[in-house]
């Protein structure tokens, strides 16, 4: 008897395939300096900074600093960045009507960019905020995890034509729930001996 098994996945925050994706953790260091040094802006207009070395330094629009980076990856796809391990010192706020008061939590973002017959992951991250006590904070040590999803496939509408039973009228159906997100496997033994499926007899 032909069976046939649908597997339908439910996670309680998001939804993550089944086969794993490599992560790639990027362990870094900011070396600050001690003071706010003058940046110019404009023609006659200057603002405090912090600067830093450890990494790529740059003005964001709000007038704060912005660290950048760029590492290769294997190719195309959806990146996804979570920030680790932060360890944080305190700072002075910096007082100027161009500089912009930071952000409760860091802002991540990022992109998988083709240049020069190689794929590059291109990340950014806003390394000061505002912490509980309302005061300043800044990176001083952190890790980035990232990781690159295959970019989703587009399904041809051309095949063959379609019957008026679906292949779901007969066969099995099995409806599992996920309590937790995140990346989870279907083995062979796991759907034979846990979930009780005759895989050996599935066309």
């Amino acid at each position: 008897m032909h069976k046939q098994i649908l597997l339908f996945l439910f996670w309680s925050l998001s939804f993550a395939g089944i086969s794993a994706q490599s992560s790639i953790l990027v362990e870094k260091k900011l070396d600050w300096e001690s003071s706010a040094s003058r940046w110019q802006i404009a023609p006659d207009i200057f603002i405090p900074v912090y600067r830093f070395s450890g990494g790529g330094f740059g003005i964001g629009p709000s007038g704060l600093p912005s660290f950048g980076m760029t590492i290769p990856v294997e190719g195309p796809g959806v990146l996804s960045l979570s920030l680790e391990k932060a360890e944080y010192e305190e700072v002075a706020p910096l007082r100027h009507p161009v500089v912009q008061a930071p952000a409760t939590t860091h802002q991540l973002t990022g992109s998988v960019e083709h240049a020069r017959d190689v794929w590059m992951a291109s990340i950014g991250l806003s390394p000061i905020i505002v912490n509980a006590s309302g005061g300043w904070s800044r990176l001083v040590s952190f890790t980035i995890r990232v990781s690159v999803a295959p970019p989703l496939q587009q399904v041809s509408s051309r095949g063959p034509t379609t019957t008026d039973e679906s292949v779901l009228a007969s066969g099995e159906i099995y409806k599992l729930e996920i309590a937790q997100s995140g990346v989870h496997k279907l083995t062979y033994a796991w759907l034979r001996d846990e979930l009780g499926v005759a895989v050996d007899q599935i066309d």
